[in-house]
């Protein structure tokens, strides 16, 4: 794992057990046991990497929805995406240290294809 993977996955599972707004980046460095110059390298501050987690699960989640449905968005129903996409990232979010991407892509695509299979009904 690299050093950016590292700072976001230890960020999620500080997310995941305080507030955000007790967060600070000395405390995450800590936790990665990097000095503060290396987050610096890589985010202004903890709102631009909260932004690029939640940028790249938002990037995750639509080329999932793509693969699903062939490219063809409009024939999903945007509820139960919604209802996938929530339980899916709040089990994310209460087990990051059970999820890695690519289980989360998993998880996501598990539950997509089951709003499919519910369309074709």
């Amino acid at each position: 794992m690299d050093t950016k993977e590292n700072i976001q996955q230890t960020f999620v599972r500080q997310y995941a057990q305080k507030d955000y707004a007790m967060m600070t980046i000395k405390d995450l460095c800590a936790a990665v046991s990097i000095a503060r110059t290396t987050f610096y390298t890589y985010y202004d501050n903890l709102d631009d990497l909260k932004t690029e987690i939640e940028d790249n699960l938002i990037m995750g989640l639509l080329n999932v929805v793509n693969e699903i449905a062939d490219g063809d968005i409009e024939k999903m129903i945007f509820a139960e995406f919604l209802d996938a996409t929530i339980s899916a990232y709040s089990y994310w979010m209460q087990n990051p240290s059970k999820v890695n991407t690519e289980e989360m892509k998993k998880l996501i695509a598990q539950a997509l294809e089951s709003i499919v299979k519910l369309l074709e009904l």
